[in-house]
């Protein structure tokens, strides 16, 4: 048994769900030869949250995972991987920080690889390419098998930043977002073929049953969302699942089906049962199209201090609960551009109350941890906190209202990586203006007026910066700001920065040698 999870893939993205200008032949192969579920539904925009489900047959608020980084699965939760036939051999290979072993996924696997360091990747960014996760699941394949496998292959290319290796990476530098998204997707596709291929080496590829799904999709503007995490539209919870093997009869799926029908598949397909708790069921056997999908996004609040947002979805409707709650009638409107909970208030009504019902039965969210370490790889993959870690905040604004200073967040902070510097300034400012608490855009402000030349406000947005709250890996911003002292001729100050930077971040070498510039100065 083969499970494969093709990270922030949505369903509109791939051609056998209709794309006419992504080119992926292997996803489209497989869904030509096996069950192909046109409504997939991830219960939530996020890696962890979602594969947590996939693992364990259960909603975000049923396993408490929440939120990346800041969570892990509890042992008291059984994984497919520990209900598998005990002579199963298991093997995990992922592709990201969401999911290191550290936050739970682990259990019950004999081999879980998390190795995000190789040669394709000397900076030890928290990621690796599709090719490289494929090369250690090999590596595992090759070992002497005791007994049936299950391996779970997880590759987090099409995640931004889109940035897939040579010769695709040619083929990623121009065009829209949109268009550089899917040459990752058709990066991951041709990789993924290449390792089917191989399949032949360890038993014919015909033996294999694969289980292909993605996490959540992406939004790529959508609703003004940039990528993922702040809402639960089908742009980012519709995503492909596909089901191929000898057992299984060719079938196009028209229900909704959730993540949480991933482990009761696998299980089925073992000969064993799913534990009654589970709410999902084998996708060998339709469910009833009456049955609801939970959706949930606790990172607005989580990331950002804003409201969650929770909902339903049917075959035909889409229900969120929001400040300025949602209704979508998906048949007439699939993109939610309109929304109808005036028309419709019966509708609303039913479904907020099963909603209701759902959250009650559900513990309360865990309060959220995370290192200091962890925060800043995560803010590295895109995931920027703008709340302290160690509590959860009351719930704020709707995320509709908060959208707009998020694009121009991330406009200008993807000006400033490519270097324009002065369309990062007027993004930069646009977002302050919108959210004048926001640490990110004046540290962003910080860098961008160092790179061009305007040391005073260098100094003073990094000022600013560390003023506001998340207080954590703040030694390049202290260190940003002693060098615009420095550059200032305030040699005193900036001495005093470059210490604080130490105090964080012992051993720095580059900020050493500042400190011996600012306390010793050349005549």
């Amino acid at each position: 048994m083969l499970l494969i999870s093709i990270d922030t893939l949505a369903a509109d993205r791939v051609g056998a769900y209709g794309c006419p200008t992504v080119r992926s032949p292997e996803i489209d192969r497989l869904a030509r030869q096996g069950i192909q579920i046109r409504d997939a539904i991830s219960p939530a925009p996020l890696t962890l949250p979602a594969h947590a489900t996939m693992l364990t047959g259960l909603s975000p608020a049923q396993h408490g995972v929440r939120e990346n980084g800041l969570y892990h699965l509890r042992n008291s939760f059984d994984t497919v991987a520990e209900l598998l036939p005990a002579e199963t051999e298991t093997g995990a290979f992922v592709g990201a920080l969401p999911l290191a072993k550290q936050f739970g996924l682990d259990q019950g696997f004999d081999r879980y690889d998390d190795q995000f360091a190789d040669a394709s990747n000397p900076m030890r960014f928290p990621e690796r390419i599709a090719e490289s996760v494929f090369a250690a699941a090999s590596r595992w394949l090759e070992e002497p098998a005791r007994g049936r496998r299950f391996l779970w292959i997880h590759l987090y290319d099409p995640h931004h930043e889109y940035a897939p290796p040579a010769p695709w990476k040619e083929l990623a530098t121009t065009g829209s977002k949109a268009a550089r998204y899917e040459t990752e997707v058709a990066y991951a596709d041709y990789e993924l073929g290449r390792f089917l291929r191989q399949a032949g080496q360890w038993g014919s590829d015909r033996t294999w049953t694969i289980l292909l799904v993605s996490d959540h999709g992406e939004s790529l503007g959508s609703h003004r969302e940039p990528t993922h995490g702040v809402f639960i539209y089908d742009a980012t919870q519709r995503v492909p699942m596909i089901l191929v093997g000898p057992s299984i009869q060719p079938a196009l799926q028209a229900v909704t089906r959730s993540l949480s029908d991933v482990a009761p598949t696998i299980l089925a397909l073992f000969g064993k049962a799913a534990p009654t708790e589970w709410t999902g069921s084998p996708l060998m056997s339709p469910p009833s199209s009456s049955l609801a999908t939970y959706l949930e996004t606790m990172h607005p609040q989580l990331f950002r201090g804003w409201s969650p947002l929770f909902g339903l979805r049917t075959d035909r409707w889409k229900y969120i609960r929001a400040p300025r709650p949602e209704l979508y009638d998906l048949i007439q409107d699939p993109g939610e551009t309109s929304n109808v909970i005036r028309d419709e208030p019966e509708v609303a009504r039913e479904l907020s109350d099963s909603l209701q019902k759902l959250l009650d039965a559900a513990p309360p969210p865990e309060v959220p941890h995370a290192d200091e370490e962890t925060m800043e790889q995560l803010r590295s993959l895109g995931y920027v906190a703008a709340v302290e870690p160690g509590s959860i905040p009351a719930g704020g604004k709707d995320p509709k209202d908060g959208i707009e200073s998020l694009v121009a967040l991330f406009e200008g902070e993807e000006a400033y990586l490519d270097a324009d510097f002065p369309r990062a300034e007027r993004y930069l400012l646009r977002a302050l203006q919108l959210d004048p608490l926001s640490k990110e855009a004046c540290s962003f402000l910080s860098g961008t007026y160092f790179s061009l030349g305007r040391f005073d406000l260098s100094a003073e947005y990094a000022t600013r910066a560390l003023g506001l709250v998340p207080h954590m890996n703040e030694a390049p911003l202290h260190t940003t700001r002693g060098e615009a002292l420095l550059a200032l001729g305030k040699r005193e100050e900036a001495a005093q920065s470059f210490r604080e930077s130490l105090r964080i971040k012992p051993r720095d070498a580059k900020v050493e040698e500042l400190l011996r510039r600012a306390e010793n100065p050349v005549p």
